[in-house]
């Protein structure tokens, strides 16, 4: 599988890309049995692996805090589950089981059907245990001859739970080609955490940015922009922009996804950018050679000085180029 080893967290609605790594040698038997995929938002387990999160530095579990994410598996091991940790040895008291054979950890949520697919978590860990903790734990328990277990996590997210409704946004696949024809779909994600019971509304626009910005033409004639509601309950919608192909050779082309003007929400995270990749090939190269440049005018009639133009690269279009004669020397338009 993969070997990514940064796997994007969120953190009171902040972003961040945290270092992933074995957790516990002697429980992380299959170490390579895993995989950060999604734009690194979401990450799979396969076998007999724990792995750890490094928040760097500590997280502060308090009354409040929630720990919320997606869950799924399609094969049942004897561990699937999620906690914290703050050294390199497992700590079952920390630990919340999702799904498994063997009746280890905090079982509260332990509710996961396997084969049902995605299933959104949203744990009060504040209501099991406090204190500063420095790693986020992923567990995916098989002790077999040939483990086949498996669990993938995604949208990844801890914070304080006091009551404000907060809205961010994450990109998931933000950079890509964008095709020769039709549209390529540009995908990002907004949550919303904290008190979700009402409904809340925020505006997204796209702007052009960098060097060489996204304009109008790359989205098909206007920069996009729009709105997302949430509903009662509701913490997840997408935002898809239409990147419209063309063959034209360019730079890459970068643009920022911005939220502004919320409503029944406070926003945390406001901007997400995006990159669309070249994927045309250059235009050919012309250069000019002389033949038989170098010879005597002869003294009747016309002599023929001839020179080739040749091109290379991609030859599966067409080229026009213009051409016309100066003078140097002692050359004047007579001679011609």
């Amino acid at each position: 599988m993969s070997q990514i080893n940064n796997l994007f967290v969120q953190r009171n609605g902040i972003g961040s890309q945290y270092p992933l790594s074995s957790y516990d040698p002697a429980q992380d038997v299959t170490p390579n049995g895993f995989a950060i995929t999604q734009n690194q938002t979401q990450l799979e387990l396969k076998g007999n692996t724990w792995k750890k999160v490094d928040f760097e530095n500590n997280y502060t579990i308090t009354a409040n805090t929630i720990l919320e994410f997606d869950f799924q598996s399609t094969i049942e091991g004897e561990i699937h589950g999620i906690g914290l940790d703050n050294d390199n040895s497992v700590s079952l008291n920390w630990l919340f089981r999702l799904s498994g054979t063997q009746a280890l950890g905090l079982g509260n949520f332990d509710n996961y059907v396997t084969g049902s697919g995605w299933k959104t978590y949203k744990i009060p860990v504040g209501n099991f245990f406090t204190g500063n903790f420095r790693y986020l734990i992923f567990s995916n328990d098989h002790d077999v001859t040939s483990p086949t277990g498996n669990g993938q996590f995604r949208n990844l997210r801890i914070y304080e739970n006091n009551g404000v409704t907060a809205v961010n946004i994450l990109p998931i696949n933000p950079v890509q080609g964008e095709g020769n024809t039709g549209t390529s779909p540009f995908t990002f994600t907004v949550t919303r955490s904290g008190n979700t019971t009402g409904t809340s509304t925020v505006n997204w626009s796209v702007t052009g940015m960098g060097d060489n910005p996204a304009t109008g033409a790359d989205f098909g004639g206007t920069l996009p922009s729009g709105t997302v509601t949430f509903t009662a309950g509701q913490t997840t919608k997408q935002i898809t922009v239409s990147v419209s192909g063309d063959i034209s050779y360019e730079a890459d082309e970068a643009f920022r996804v911005t939220l502004s003007n919320p409503v029944g929400a406070i926003i945390n995270t406001n901007t997400a950018e995006g990159t669309i990749l070249n994927d045309d090939a250059p235009p050919p190269t012309l250069d000019i050679a002389p033949l038989n440049a170098v010879q005597g005018e002869g003294d009747t009639g016309t002599t023929p000085f001839t020179f080739t133009v040749t091109r290379s690269g991609d030859t599966t279009g067409t080229s026009t180029v213009n051409w016309a004669v100066t003078l140097s020397g002692g050359a004047d338009a007579a001679d011609f």
